[in-house]
């Protein structure tokens, strides 16, 4: 009778123990919650092992933080040949496996979302910078899997929802050391200028103008920004402050050549051929201005191609930051180049800086406006 009872309690403990152990298993697929960019609530399954970027630049603001090979589709303007134009670093980086990628939608600055390719593409998880709470929820209800929204914000970059959308990508795919190293890093970087230039008295400064400003595409000399971002990372004194104007602007010709006269100069890069052939075609506009005649006029990297390359806008305002404060100790022995080196590492894991000037075939440098 013993031995029949103990083999009783045997059986009932090892049935407990299967149970227990099933139980386990069967928790391991939990979901979790999280809010958008949008502050939508979104519930996604832990861990999410296929993804699709939909939107300008979410991808690339993946590509910083997630691990790339869990891409499972892209859009046709990530598949498309070459580097990208303008440029793009990260699709420079990994443009041979996005190219094999199968289409999740055409993409583009006015991109809606296919849900047919996204169904086809199977993601567990749509990461979107398509900024629309309706279209949003109803993408969610036709494809059956969660789409989470992310945004640089209004300022470029040195919008805070820059920094939540870091986040939340590293959150949402386990790479919360990741997401903690480079939002670090970008704030070590926007403190950095502040902290060199916020006590400089505006008397002691030169007043700046960012011309050629890519916006949907290359633009002429005209196109400009009264609130460029890398000017105001290192407090540099926008000529349009105190105009009344506000954000992108493309200026009237009159005002510009009749009105402004910024004592330096700084060209997009992204528009260098519209300002030559400007020159050619009215080179008595430029001259009249005094950076052109004193040779104050500056080129620096295109950082909007598909919405903002974080690491060449930084750069930038590095680069701006040694033009505006030549005689700050920190700029006496600072190189532009090293500097953008180190922050493409940061933000793509490797030095593509020298691709980005063949490329593009040019860099860094003062302009001869008589010699483009």
């Amino acid at each position: 009778m013993k031995k029949k009872l103990l083999l009783l309690f045997m059986l009932a403990f090892i049935g407990l123990s299967l149970g227990s152990c099933f139980n386990s298993k069967a928790n391991t697929s939990t979901t979790r919650s999280f809010k958008d960019l949008l502050g939508r609530t979104v519930e996604i399954e832990d861990t999410p092992k296929r993804v699709c970027c939909i939107g300008s630049g979410a991808l690339r603001l993946y590509s910083y933080i997630g691990d790339i090979s869990l891409v499972c589709g892209a859009e046709d303007i990530e598949r498309r040949e070459g580097p990208g134009n303008p440029i793009r670093a990260y699709k420079m980086v990994y443009n041979d496996y996005l190219g094999k990628l199968p289409s999740c939608g055409n993409g583009g600055s006015n991109a809606v979302p296919d849900p047919e390719k996204l169904i086809e593409c199977n993601p567990d998880i749509v990461i979107s910078k398509i900024l629309d709470v309706k279209l949003m929820n109803q993408l969610e209800q036709q494809i059956n899997k969660p789409v989470v929204c992310i945004s640089y914000g209004q300022n470029e970059a040195i919008d805070e929802d820059i920094i939540k959308s870091l986040e939340l990508i590293g959150e949402i795919f386990h790479k919360e050391d990741r997401a903690r190293e480079l939002t670090s890093y970008i704030r070590g970087m926007i403190g950095e200028l502040n902290t060199l230039t916020s006590d400089i008295p505006d008397s002691e400064k030169k007043s700046f103008y960012i011309g050629c400003y890519t916006k949907k595409g290359s633009q002429g000399f005209l196109s400009t920004n009264a609130n460029y971002a890398m000017f105001d990372m290192a407090n540099i004194k926008n000529v349009l402050a105190g105009s009344g104007l506000v954000g992108y602007q493309m200026l009237d010709e009159e005002f510009v050549f009749g009105s402004l006269n910024p004592d330096k100069i700084v060209i997009d890069g992204g528009g260098i051929n519209n300002l030559r052939l400007e020159y050619k075609k009215n080179p008595k506009n430029f001259m009249a201005l005094d950076a052109f005649k004193n040779g104050e006029v500056y080129l620096e990297l295109p950082h909007n191609g598909y919405f903002t390359n974080l690491e060449l806008a930084y750069a930038n305002a590095y680069y701006c930051a040694s033009i505006a404060y030549p005689n700050l100790a920190y700029f006496k022995e600072f190189n532009i180049e090293d500097k953008t080196r180190e922050i493409i590492r940061m933000f793509l894991g490797k030095d593509i800086y020298d691709d980005i000037v063949k490329a593009l075939g040019f860099t860094y440098s003062k302009i001869n406006i008589s010699s483009l």
